[in-house]
């Protein structure tokens, strides 16, 4: 079963990602049928957010969304200072990889603590079934993208805008993936979906935000 599908268009600079569902299985307050961002390259903001939020937990796992979205504009920091001012391919490819690890990890503690904190008290009682929830949510979310493998490299293209295009990517890989989590969760247990949609739905919404964020962080580093 298909429960959403991702379509990414690129337009004058822009990456418009649209989230079509099915309207059987889309909850008919929460969530929209149609999710839309557009990632633009604009003027590169001082600081893409604080570095520790208030929500963090001492081990730096985030139990909500303030804490997850300040610890995903890190990451982002974390990134460009691993770049450098002079990065080669390698360097992008490593700082990519290791990124995309740590964002996975992130997303992947955020949604099994909404689980955890969601699941009816009946189905609680049931430790063999939260314990594959929690499996199935990092075996799905930690996937990699592999998008490294599958392109052919422009040779007129910067290393800032490959990087700019691949972290994209990235993103849009960790979105679609939390989207098979929840196609997986309403096969699994279709009772408590409307609590863990929001979560879901919430992540999507922050990495949209981190696609533009990164556009613009990106933007004056691109050399055509």
């Amino acid at each position: 079963m298909c429960f959403a599908k991702v379509v990414t268009k690129r337009d004058e600079g822009r990456v418009v990602l649209e989230y079509h569902l099915p309207p059987d299985l889309a909850p008919t307050s929460s969530a929209p049928a149609l999710l839309t961002a557009f990632c633009t390259t604009a003027s590169v903001p001082p600081s893409l957010g604080p570095r520790v939020a208030a929500g963090e937990s001492e081990s730096g796992v985030p139990y909500d969304q303030a804490s997850l979205r300040s610890i995903m504009h890190k990451r982002v920091d974390d990134f460009c200072d691993k770049m450098g001012n002079e990065p080669e391919e390698a360097q992008m490819e490593a700082a990519l990889d290791e990124t995309e690890e740590e964002l996975s990890e992130d997303i992947s503690e955020f949604i099994e603590d909404h689980i955890q904190q969601n699941l009816p008290e009946s189905l609680k009682e049931s430790s063999p079934l939260l314990q594959e929830a929690r499996q199935e949510v990092r075996r799905r979310i930690q996937r990699p993208s592999g998008s490294a493998c599958l392109e052919v490299l422009n040779p007129e293209e910067s290393i800032w805008a490959r990087a700019l295009r691949r972290f994209q990517g990235i993103l849009q890989s960790i979105q679609q993936r939390c989207w098979d989590v929840l196609t997986w969760l309403w096969e699994k247990v279709g009772a408590f979906l409307e609590a863990v949609w929001s979560a879901v739905k919430a992540v999507c919404g922050m990495l949209m935000d981190m696609c533009s964020s990164v556009g613009q962080l990106f933007g004056n580093l691109i050399q055509v």
